[in-house]
Formats: C-alpha cells, sequence, structure tokens
C-alpha cells in the first residue's frame, strides 16, 4: 500500500511516524530514568530514610518513608507520563497540520514544474517558470528552464536544416529535371556534355545524402574505417586537382606546396572526404581574385596539410563553433555540417582539424593533423 502511496500520503505518514518514535523515546526513557533521578534527588535532600534530627530512622520508620517515597515516585511517574502522552497526541495533530500544509505548497510547487513539463513535452519550449524560494525547487525550475531553451534551439536548428537541405537537393533536382524535360522534348541535344551535367548534379544530391548519413554515424560511433599506409601529401594533391576546374571558374587561384612525403595510417576515402569539404568550404568564402593555399608539413609526430584561404575569415568567437553540427554564421552554399564531418573523420583517425583566422575579412585557416606512420622510411632515415 505504502509504495503505491501518493507523495502527500507519504509525506504525512513521515511525519506521523516521526511523532510517535520521538513520543515513544521520550517515555521509555522517562520511565527509565525518573526513578533513578528521583531516588537521587531525595537522597541528596536528606532522604527518606533518615529522621527529623539527621539521625537514622528505626527500621519501622525507614519502610514507611520508602513506601512513601515509593507512592509519590509512581504518582510522580504516572503524571508525567500522561503528560507525555497527551504531549505526543497534541505533537501528532500539530504535525498534521503542518504536514498538510507543507505537503500542499511543496505539491503545488512540484505542480508548477509538472505542468512546464508537459508543455514541453507538448512543444511548447518557450514557456519557462518562475524560480521558486525553495533552493532545491529554484535549481530544478531552472534545469527545466534551461532544457526548454535547448529544445527550443534545437527545434529552430532542425527547421533550418530541412529548409537548407530541401533547398540544397532542390537545386541539383531542378537543373536534372530541366534538362530531362528538354532531352525528351528535343529542345536539348542528347551530347556527352549535357549528361555529364546530369550526372555532376545527380552527385552533388548523391553527397549531400552521404554527408548526412556519415554525420548520424558518426554521432553514434559506428563509422569504420578502412585504414592503410598511405600519402597524405597524395590525397591533399588529388582533392585539390579535383577542386581546380571550380577555382579556375570562380576565379581564384589555387597553390599547392606538397613536395615532402606525408606517411599516414588511414582511410582514403574518408581523408579524402574530409579534405574535400575544407576546399569546398575555402572556395565558397574565397572571393574573385582570391588564393586558396594547400601546404603539407611534418610537425612533432604528425602530418598535417594547412587550407589556407583570402576570404571571408572568422571571428575569434566562432573558431569553435563553425564545427558544430548545423551552424551557419556565415552566407554560402551548404547546410553547415562539412566542417563537423572533416573533425569527425580526423578525430576518427586520432587527429585534430583545427581553425585560425585573424578576423573578418583577412582569411582563414583549417588545419588538419593525423599520426604520422613511425615504420616510414623516412622516420627511420
Amino acid at each position: 500500500m505504502i509504495r503505491h502511496a501518493t507523495l502527500r500520503t507519504r509525506i504525512l505518514l513521515a511525519q506521523v511516524a516521526l511523532v510517535l518514535l520521538v513520543t515513544a523515546t521520550g517515555l521509555v526513557a522517562v520511565r527509565l530514568l525518573t526513578p533513578v533521578f528521583f531516588e537521587r534527588g531525595l537522597q541528596s535532600r536528606g532522604g527518606s530514610l533518615r529522621g527529623p534530627d539527621g539521625s537514622q530512622g528505626s527500621a519501622t520508620g525507614a519502610n514507611q518513608n520508602l513506601t512513601v517515597s515509593a507512592e509519590i515516585q509512581d504518582a510522580y511517574n504516572d503524571a508525567l507520563t500522561k503528560a507525555a502522552i497527551i504531549a505526543g497526541i497534541a505533537g501528532l495533530i500539530v504535525a498534521v497540520i503542518l504536514g498538510v500544509l507543507f505537503t500542499r505548497r511543496l505539491l503545488q510547487r512540484l505542480g508548477e514544474v509538472q505542468h512546464a513539463a508537459h508543455r514541453l513535452a507538448a512543444g511548447d519550449y518557450r514557456s519557462t517558470i518562475s524560480p521558486p524560494p525553495e533552493p532545491e525547487l529554484a535549481d530544478l525550475a531552472l534545469s527545466i528552464n534551461k532544457l526548454g531553451a535547448a529544445l527550443a534551439a534545437t527545434e529552430e536548428t532542425r527547421a533550418r536544416l530541412m529548409s537548407d537541405v530541401a533547398h540544397e537537393i532542390r537545386n541539383p533536382l531542378t537543373t536534372i529535371e530541366g534538362y530531362m524535360e528538354g532531352l525528351i522534348d528535343g529542345v536539348l541535344p542528347p551530347t556527352v556534355e549535357i549528361y555529364t551535367e546530369v550526372a555532376d548534379e545527380a552527385h552533388r544530391v548523391k553527397l549531400i545524402t552521404d554527408d548526412l548519413s556519415f554525420m548520424s554515424k558518426a554521432e553514434e560511433g559506428v563509422v569504420r574505417y578502412e585504414t592503410v599506409d598511405v600519402d597524405l601529401a597524395d590525397l591533399a594533391h588529388n582533392s585539390a586537382e579535383r577542386l581546380r576546374p571550380r577555382c579556375d571558374a570562380s576565379g581564384v587561384t589555387l597553390e599547392q606546396t606538397l613536395d615532402t612525403a606525408l606517411p599516414v595510417t588511414a582511410d582514403p576515402d574518408r581523408v579524402i572526404q574530409a579534405l574535400a569539404n575544407l576546399l569546398s568550404n575555402a572556395l565558397d568564402h574565397t572571393p574573385t581574385g582570391g588564393t586558396i593555399s594547400v601546404v603539407g608539413r611534418r610537425r612533432a609526430g604528425e602530418c598535417e596539410i594547412a587550407v589556407t584561404d583570402t576570404g571571408d575569415g572568422i571571428p575569434a568567437e566562432h573558431l569553435e563553433i563553425i564545427f558544430e553540427r548545423f551552424t551557419r554564421f556565415r552566407e554560402g552554399p551548404g547546410i553547415g555540417i562539412g566542417l563537423n564531418i572533416a573533425r569527425s573523420i580526423a578525430e576518427g583517425h586520432q587527429g585534430r582539424l583545427t581553425a585560425q583566422s585573424e578576423g573578418p575579412g583577412r582569411g582563414s585557416t583549417f588545419t588538419i593533423a593525423l599520426p604520422e606512420t613511425a615504420s616510414s622510411p623516412e622516420v627511420a632515415s
């Protein structure tokens, strides 16, 4: 029964039990200690065993005094016991009254928290709770408010993500639809260039879905890396050359300084994906006439690829925020997961990805560093 009792009942029962326990303990103490203290008190004041002149009385007188003392003591004990019982009953009544008032107030506070939780569950993330005066409940209310704010931010991010994903996918699909309608109607000739353009747009859609799938797997920790010994410089060079046509079309100069081999043990496809995200991000934020530099180097047992651009730059307070999922503080294409994926890949290889910038309009540098393969001939020499 008690296991399924309400909180109000549990508090009242706890207070009643406390009063009863205190009363019972007092009664036991009274019954055990009062006779001892009473007898000692009588003896310290001349005792009932002495006559009026202070001499030891006769045996009969002593017995009479003992009898009187015992009767007085019994009467005192009975009176004290009755008083303790009455005091216990009065305390029990007061405890019940105070318990009802206390639990009513407590449950009212908890009810406000409960209603706020229900509002959160219903999707009302903007409602807040006024912190009650009790410190513990105030902390709980503050936690509920923080949860609501976090859920509101997540909902805004989710809505923005859906809009951005729809926009990013709609553009290539619109292009594909236009080409296919032109081919069907005979307006466009079935040339290799047309089919190549359609294939490129379809590849863009595939990249978006692949990024979303990888991000989900990385968050769950189920990404598998097929690692082999590779040259990070070669991977960076191949990634840069894939981007070169886009750079040329945008009027952006692409430079490479990758003269030294950079031996690492890594999943080539995933590393190329990370490097492609860094290079695409640099191109998206570098204006016409700007420059993108790809530099490879060894440093302290690591092989690094630094992608530097002369584009928008990044405020200091955003140098870490930009790696969070769906974060976009600058205008441009994408859905805000490229840098998050690149960092996940770097960390999945026990490496790191960092960002540096001197501020808005002064360009930025993204550096991916992976552990150098210790068995490489270059290291041995």
